[in-house]
């Protein structure tokens, strides 16, 4: 009973911390919305033909639909933390549906962002600095999901540690 507590305790310590990362994300998605669904078009056309073409995807219908879609899924998952949390203090078991959806769902960000990045074709100095920010993106995507990888780990060892005992 002991070691099912830790196992419990540890869980419920990396979901608190994959739901204040969740929260961050809801807070800096919300202030970043206005700029994301509405870009300067005279910033971007201070960078000439580039710029014009980064503005146009940003301003493209599919990038902003995916935006918006990625603010609820932030919503969505932190709900379904914030419900897991509630059961770990009552020392239940939670599912691990949300963690893998949130999983899933990152991969699908990172493909999306990978697909709609302009310029990583040529042979510029800019390409090559828009694809070492786009490996440290993905680079520091996957590594603010160590939380929920951590968890998944925690209900696995649960799992097998009750049909073991």
């Amino acid at each position: 009973m002991e070691n099912y507590n830790v196992k419990i305790k540890k869980i419920k310590r990396w979901n608190f911390i994959a739901l204040i990362l969740c929260a961050v994300e809801i807070v800096l998605s919300i202030f970043d919305l206005p700029g994301s669904l509405n870009p300067d078009k005279a910033a971007y056309q201070k960078l000439g033909d580039e710029g014009i073409k980064i503005f146009n995807q940003l301003n493209s219908a599919p990038v902003k639909i995916f935006t918006l879609l990625n603010l609820l899924m932030a919503i969505a998952f932190f709900i379904m933390f914030f419900y897991a949390n509630k059961n770990l203090k009552n020392k239940k078991i939670i599912k691990k549906y949300p963690y893998f959806l949130n999983l899933v769902w990152t991969v699908i960000v990172v493909l999306f962002t990978v697909l709609t990045t302009n310029n990583l074709d040529s042979n510029t100095g800019v390409s090559s600095f828009n694809l070492g920010m786009l490996l440290f993106t993905i680079f520091f995507i996957f590594l603010l999901k160590i939380p929920v990888v951590m968890v998944l780990i925690g209900i696995f060892k649960l799992d097998v540690g009750e049909e073991n005992d």
